[in-house]
């Protein structure tokens, strides 16, 4: 059951990892940055201060770049789906407005149509198929 209040299902999460995790977590920070600049510079400087204390208190360099990446692609996931959480509830009304401007990404993309196939039927200098 899920409480009234709730904008990110679990799907979402889901597609919001995929998505981050086809494009790489740098690329998608950076899609971040384009579109909300204060929260994609406040992530990033955030992050490297964390990285910065755990290089610090010693830990390998390998060590260090991992937790990096995988926090990033953690707090982008996040970010990625209550945007498209925030998206579904108030899409119906963002038809026109600025708002829809401002999260082209958020919008779904279309589906690919299918090509309907044809039955080819024989030309003159062929047999037609036999039943």
């Amino acid at each position: 059951m899920n409480p009234d209040t709730m904008l990110v299902e679990p799907d979402t999460i889901v597609n919001a990892r995929v998505q981050v995790g086809e494009s790489g977590a740098s690329p998608s920070l950076e899609a971040l940055i384009a579109v909300e600049p204060a929260l994609g510079a406040f992530i990033q400087e955030s992050l490297a201060a964390v990285a910065g204390k755990i290089a610090l208190s010693g830990a390998p360099g390998q060590l260090v770049q991992g937790v990096h990446e995988e926090v990033l692609t953690l707090l982008l996931t996040c970010v990625q789906a209550v945007r498209r959480g925030h998206y579904e509830l108030w899409k119906e009304t963002t038809i026109g407005t600025r708002l829809e401007e401002l999260a082209p990404d958020l919008k779904p993309k279309p589906k690919p149509k299918r090509s309907r196939r044809r039955s080819r039927k024989p030309g003159p200098d062929e047999n037609p198929p036999k039943p």
